[in-house]
């Protein structure tokens, strides 16, 4: 079961203002993201991607091509070494956590 987030809208109103007073003074000229993290109640920055796509923006575009509408959940990690990728996705979809090519609609550009 996948837990849903409990950020709450102060917490959303936090990293919204912090973001933006970044974007305002790196003045970005492409794609990049921000990582952050609650860790004991208090809001951190982890990470930050500059000027590149990231994994995300991947899933993004690949969920508005083939899930429009949907929520999709991306993992940025490996299959433990003795695992190959294609019992690590059987495990996936037993659980009901992989996407099933099959129940999607076919998009042709």
């Amino acid at each position: 079961m996948i837990r849903p987030s409990v950020i709450t809208l102060e917490v959303q109103a936090q990293v919204t203002k912090l973001t933006d007073a970044l974007l305002r003074k790196m003045k970005p000229q492409g794609p990049g993201s921000f990582e952050f993290s609650m860790i004991q109640g208090n809001l951190h920055w982890l990470d930050m991607e500059s000027n590149n796509m990231t994994i995300m923006h991947y899933a993004k575009l690949f969920g508005e091509i083939y899930v429009p509408g949907k929520i999709i959940c991306v993992w940025n990690s490996h299959p433990p070494a003795d695992v190959d990728v294609w019992t690590f996705w059987i495990r996936m979809l037993a659980r009901g956590l992989a996407f099933e090519p099959t129940s999607a609609k076919s998009k042709k550009p």
